[in-house]
């Protein structure tokens, strides 16, 4: 596996018990765009698939300016 180059951490408020997060993030990481419209753009993978681990998923974002 790449290693990854560059790394973010954020925080999003989502209005959802924290294994109903966890669901969307493994299982249907692309309905992640869907459910934060106003952060985050676009998901899919870069390496790998939705089945296989070790997978690498590419998000794009939006940042506000402060």
């Amino acid at each position: 596996m790449a290693p990854l180059s560059n790394k973010l951490v954020s925080s999003i408020a989502f209005k959802a018990a924290g294994d109903v997060f966890h669901e969307l993030i493994l299982n249907t990481p692309r309905r992640f765009a869907e459910v934060t419209p106003a952060k985050v753009t676009s998901c899919q993978f870069s390496e790998g698939t939705q089945e296989s681990n070790g997978s690498i998923i590419e998000v794009e974002y939006f940042l506000e300016k402060n």
